[in-house]
């Protein structure tokens, strides 16, 4: 264990660091810190930024990959070649909190975090447990913490720079000190939400039973009054339908007799209809025919005259041809005339084309010479710059070595004169400081004894007491691993009990209301319950027992079956009937158990032998004996198979003579009809009585095995406490060994370190008085030496200066010569190009205007051809026109001849059709006669069907409704006077009764119920509102808060870093804005900078060192306007120039708010250090500290 104290003074500050088994730092390492700025240096890979990640980790990181890791278990020593791996990781941080800063009442805080390899984490402060959130609520607002800038790494650095500006609120949250009021807003919010959903589920549920409340009362109140209507309406209804048959028998007679009367009339018209249309028939032959003939004769004159417009149109066609051909003629006439004009001053242009292009390239050749002649003279020139750089450089090498000669002369010589003055004191120092000396080391000599003696002693009582807390550990973790299994399954087993109550519960509720079952079948059976109706033993589903594998196959067959009532008699049955009419509540089918006999198939042996065959279904349902004949009724002749091949071939051989269901629900009916595909409306009744106990057997089993695990689990947590008792007595214990050890190391280390040093001193001593005198004179000499050479290189200096300058002088004005032929040869360059372009121009017109000529001559000889060629067809369209014409003129005679004999034909149909007008008025006026008779015909037959309809509906009404005969309603009918007020009054007392809708007796209990649960949850939701709007108003409260806090403090760091940023860059201006300015709590960050003579327009445009150094500037502001109680900067000036790592060095000295832990590798910083402490890893993959003095680190720089 390697232990460093710092001694500084009091207030909120870092006291120290302890870590054990936390990455590179297996042992227990102690790293002390002070007021100040305390360095931490090493090479790469030593483990310095291990330091960081422990401080980052204890104060609550939880991600694995900010602490450069894949997962948390990389946090613990994963033991090298020659060590071990850990158990486990501890972090302590200790800070000074004697101002207070921290809420707790303790001088001192010391913050723990442990983590061992099976995922379990501790959290300490002082030794107390506590949880990661006390730690957290602890730091918050303190700029500790993890989302705080306590630990600003490299990452950070860039991270700020480039991160989107919304990215950016949470450093600026926890700098104006709100996130503490954000965390308190977040819970509130969470609060609210989890206020706000049981609100939500509570109206939900008040909905239900509000939809529920209002048609239960109106149930409640409506059932007497719909008892009276009923008897009232019952006679009334009775006496008018009776009425109503009375008159509609003398309707029925009187109209019989009309209707054969209508039937006589309408057969004689019917004779005389046929007689007209048999004329119309002969006269409608011959009108078609000639109708046919002068179709004919219409359709040759219209092919005729069709011929006639085609030659026509021919005719025109052909003119038009001969006169465009003419017209095409004389255009290519033109066409040639221009096309000759505009070859002849193309040539023209072509010769004087071509002579310019030869005037272009003599002169392109010219400037060739010149451009040759310039590049000759530049080379030359660049030469003599060459060689005056290279004569200067050296120069200027022979000016630095001699200045640094000149600065190391100097400082050697001061030094000389210095040691000179002092060498005299020495001389009479030393004999005095020689017997000191010895008598120190005697001293010294005897302590290292006795301490080594006392630390050998005490170094085996500490390796015991290890050794035993390993013991107790090793147990410890093995009962643990045991407990967290237990608790594994204890969880999941409460969550499979807590699955199977819940399905079980919902099930018991659905069997206890009839869930599934007709509303006519839960109305009998709740009246059975409550004693309304006797000798009700239960539905056909009560009293089946059925395995899980043929519940299907059984509930199948049963169908609507599964809902009959079993009755103890007849009469219970009639009486359920009776009630089930009178309430209005649907129809159900009832088994009397005395009346019901049912009969098993003969040949079950031979049927058990068919393949695929399970059984008859009676044979696989279990029921009290009293029910076997119900059984056998509903199930003694249907046969159970496994599937619908084996079904089929069952039924077939059994000739379809009695009912086959398979396992999954398939039926093979009687007679061979099949029933199949989807569930019955019934499915499931059986299958949920299976559930229920098969449910209550596993809650049972479940809740006994839950028992056990939490007895085992007691009694392990029991042994864990012990073992904890244990290990706390010897942790205690080895904490005070080890502090004396490591007093006992320390003081023997500080012995021996001293005794070795003064034996070394001693002897040296002795060296120093023999050659003092020696080196006086020695000194004197080296004095003179050195001024007289420093005056040579002053002289030489001088020289070499003045050579420069000379040189300089030279080497710019070779440059002028040189730039000034560099721009005359970049004008010639233009010019050529310009040249070039012209020359190619001219020679792409020229090959265009050859391309031009030879395409014309190729166009007039074309065109030569295309007159040529609509000669030849002129003479052909000439030729056509003649002959077309005197085709027109034989058509034109042919269609005159038709016309004529269509003529005569048509005189001749116009007088039979003249006859077949009389005939049809004559058959229009019987068929009007025979329509009317035959509508009176129907308008009778349809009242008396009609009549006959309404009295067979009559009779069927007063059975259906009161189930009495014709004969027994007239014996109860009541006295009416006004029968029409009566029809009104019945009416009026069915609307009445259908207003009234379903009546419900037991609503009056179940009102009382609902209405009970809907006045308490209703008393919550107003209880939870009020809750809802304290949360609302705590959060507006929080918010208002919080934006008046940032709105200042954001405007305060916005000065702030205006300030720092002009310090650390000597000048520019620096700026921080809000996004949305309107919603300052939730808008984004941007910053905007400009180094001193820089316009930036965007972040990225700022190198590397500009970058980090505007971050930094701006992690000043905030600690300066809010500081931390310390920061640790991680190498955050990596990417800074030697000049900018002075400013930021020098910027950490005036800060003397914050104490600063700084990891580096730069020079300046380390000058700028209170102390240093060096990071070695001598044994791979082991990181150890040591103390370096800064006296030390000043005098070799």
């Amino acid at each position: 264990m390697y232990v460093l104290y710092w001694r500084g003074e009091q207030g909120v500050q870092l006291k120290y660091i302890e870590l054990q088994g936390f990455k590179s730092f297996p042992d227990k390492t102690v790293i002390s810190f002070g007021s100040g700025i305390t360095a931490i240096v090493g090479p790469n890979g030593s483990g310095k930024s291990n330091i960081a990640d422990a401080v980052r980790w204890v104060m609550g990181e939880t991600s694995s990959k900010s602490l450069r890791g894949q997962k948390m278990e990389d946090v613990i020593f994963d033991g090298t070649s020659i060590r071990k791996p850990l158990g486990f990781a501890e972090v302590s941080l200790v800070l000074d909190n004697t101002d207070k800063t921290l809420d707790i009442a303790y001088d001192e805080v010391a913050i723990t975090r442990r983590y061992y390899r099976s995922g379990e984490s501790e959290y300490f402060i002082n030794r107390s447990d506590v949880r990661l959130r006390d730690i957290q609520e602890l730091l918050r607002d303190t700029g500790l913490g993890k989302t705080g800038y306590s630990i600003i790494g490299q990452g950070a650095i860039t991270e700020i720079i480039a991160a989107k500006s919304s990215d950016r609120r949470a450093l600026f949250e926890e700098a104006a000190g709100i996130s503490g009021f954000k965390y308190k807003k977040d819970e509130s919010l969470r609060k609210l939400n989890q206020t706000q959903e049981n609100i939500i589920r509570l109206q939900d549920i008040i909905a239900e039973l509000e939809l529920r409340l209002g048609p239960l009362e109106s149930q409640s109140k409506k059932a007497r009054k719909y008892l009276a209507l009923r008897d009232e309406k019952k006679g009334l209804e009775i006496t008018l339908w009776v009425n109503r048959l009375s008159l509609l028998d003398e309707k029925i007679k009187k109209g019989a007799s009309v209707v054969e009367t209508f039937s006589s009339d309408i057969s004689i018209v019917a004779s005389e209809l046929d007689n007209i249309e048999q004329e119309m028939n002969a006269s409608l032959s011959k009108t078609e025919q000639f109708t046919v003939q002068i179709e004919q004769l219409r359709a040759g004159s219209t092919e005729q005259t069709q011929q006639i417009a085609q030659k026509q149109t021919q005719i025109l066609v052909a003119k038009n041809d001969i006169e465009h051909a003419y017209k095409d003629i004389e255009r290519i006439q033109n066409m040639i005339v221009d096309t000759r004009s505009e070859s002849a001053k193309d040539a023209k242009d072509l010769e004087q084309k071509e002579q310019e292009a030869g005037n272009l390239k003599q002169a392109l050749l010219e400037l060739d010479g010149q451009i040759t002649e310039l590049s000759n003279t530049g080379f030359r020139h660049e030469k003599v710059v060459h060689d005056l750089h290279g004569r200067l450089d050296k120069i200027e090498k022979n000016i630095e070595e001699i200045g640094k000669e000149d600065t190391l002369l100097r400082v050697q010589l001061s030094s000389v004169e210095q040691n000179e003055q002092n060498q005299l004191k020495y001389q009479n120092d030393k004999k005095q400081e020689i017997f000191d000396v010895e008598a120190h080391l005697q001293v010294l000599e005897e302590q290292k004894v006795s301490l080594e003696t006392m630390l050998l002693d005490i170094s085996e009582h500490l390796q015991e007491d290890k050794n035993i807390r390993n013991g107790y550990e090793s147990k410890k973790c093995t009962i643990v691993q045991k407990l967290e299994e237990i608790s594994r399954q204890l969880a999941e087993s409460n969550s499979n009990l807590d699955r199977k109550q819940n399905r079980l519960h919902v099930l018991q509720e659905m069997e206890k209301h009839y869930e599934g079952f007709q509303n006519s079948v839960k109305t009998v059976m709740t009246e059975a319950h409550r004693g309304t109706l006797t000798g009700i033993e239960g539905t056909v589903a009560d009293i089946l027992e059925v395995d899980s594998q043929y519940a299907t196959a059984i509930e199948t067959a049963l169908g609507g079956a599964l809902q009959n009532i079993i009755t103890d008699n007849e009469q219970s049955g009639k009486n359920s009937i009776y009630f089930l009419k009178n309430r209005n509540v649907g129809r159900a089918t009832f088994l009397p158990v005395s009346n019901i006999r049912g009969k098993r198939l003969d040949n079950i042996a031979e049927l058990h032998a068919a393949q695929g065959v399970i059984g008859l279904a009676a044979e696989l349902v279990k029921a009290d004996n009293r029910y076997t004949g119900i059984v056998d009724f509903l199930l003694g002749r249907t046969v159970v198979c496994e599937d619908m091949d084996s079904a089929m071939a069952l039924a077939k051989k059994n000739r379809f003579a009695f009912r086959v269901v398979t396992l999954d629900g398939q039926i093979v009916n009687v007679g061979g009809s099949l029933t199949g595909g989807s569930a019955a409306r019934n499915f499931g009744i059986l299958s949920r009585r299976n559930e229920i106990e098969e449910l209550k057997i596993s809650c049972s089993s479940v809740h006994d095995h839950i028992i056990q695990l939490k007895s085992k689990a007691s009694g392990q947590k029991e042994i864990v406490s012990e073992i904890d008792a244990q290990i706390c007595n010897i942790d205690a214990h080895i904490r005070v060994t080890e502090d004396e050890q490591i007093r006992l190391r320390s003081d023997l280390l500080h012995c021996s370190d001293t005794i070795d040093t003064v034996s070394e001193q001693l002897k040296n001593l002795n060296i120093e008085l023999q050659e003092l005198l020696t080196q006086r004179n020695s000194t004197s000499e080296e004095r003179t030496g050195l001024k007289e050479r420093l005056h040579q290189v002053e002289e030489n200096l001088t020289a070499q200066h003045k050579f420069h300058a000379n040189i300089t002088i030279e080497l710019n004005n070779a440059r002028a010569q040189m730039e000034e032929i560099s721009a005359q040869c970049h004008r010639y360059q233009l010019q050529r190009l310009d040249i070039d372009k012209n020359i190619e121009s001219i020679r792409i017109y020229i090959e265009n205007l050859m391309n031009k000529q030879i395409s014309q001559s190729q166009s007039v000889a074309k065109l030569n051809e295309e007159i040529s060629s609509y000669k030849r067809q002129i003479s052909t369209f000439e030729c056509t026109v003649a002959s077309l014409e005197s085709e027109k003129v034989e058509l034109t005679q042919l269609i005159k001849s038709n016309e004529e004999e269509i003529y005569k034909i048509v005189a001749e149909r116009t007088k039979i059709e003249q006859i077949i007008q009389s005939l049809r008025k004559s058959e229009k006026e019987l068929y009007e006669r025979k329509e009317k008779l035959s509508r009176e015909l129907e308008r009778y037959t349809s009242v008396v069907s009609s009549a006959q309809t309404e009295k067979e509906d009559i009779i069927s009404k007063i059975w259906d409704e009161y189930e009495l005969t014709l004969t027994q309603a007239q014996t109860q009918c009541v006295e009416i006077i006004d029968y029409s007020e009566a029809a009104k009054k019945v009416n009026s007392i069915k609307a009445s009764m259908r207003a009234l809708g379903e009546v419900n007796l037991t609503a009056v209990d179940e009102y009382a119920e609902v209405k009970e649960r809907f006045d308490t949850m209703s008393a919550q939701v107003e209880d939870l509102t009020k809750s809802k709007t304290n949360i609302e108003k705590i959060i507006h409260d929080l918010t208002t808060q919080m934006t008046a806090m940032f709105i200042e403090q954001f405007g305060v760091i916005n000065m702030e870093f205006e300030k720092v940023f002009k310090q650390l860059f000597n000048g520019g201006t620096a700026k921080l804005t809000l996004d949305d300015p309107e919603n300052v709590l939730e808008s984004g960050i941007e910053i905007y900078v400009a180094p001193p003579g820089k316009i930036i327009k965007h972040l990225s445009s700022l190198s590397g060192g500009e970058q980090s150094l505007t971050a930094i500037a701006l992690y000043f502001a905030i600690l300066t306007i809010r500081p931390a109680p310390f920061c640790l900067l991680d190498e955050i000036e990596a990417a800074l120039d030697d000049v900018n790592v002075v400013r930021y060095a020098e910027y950490l000295r005036r800060n003397e708010k914050t104490q600063f832990i700084v990891i580096t590798h730069r020079r300046g910083t380390m000058e700028a250090a209170d102390r240093l402490y060096g990071v070695t890893m001598r044994e791979k993959g082991i990181s150890r500290i040591l103390t370096i003095d800064v006296r030390e680190i000043e005098k070799h720089i």
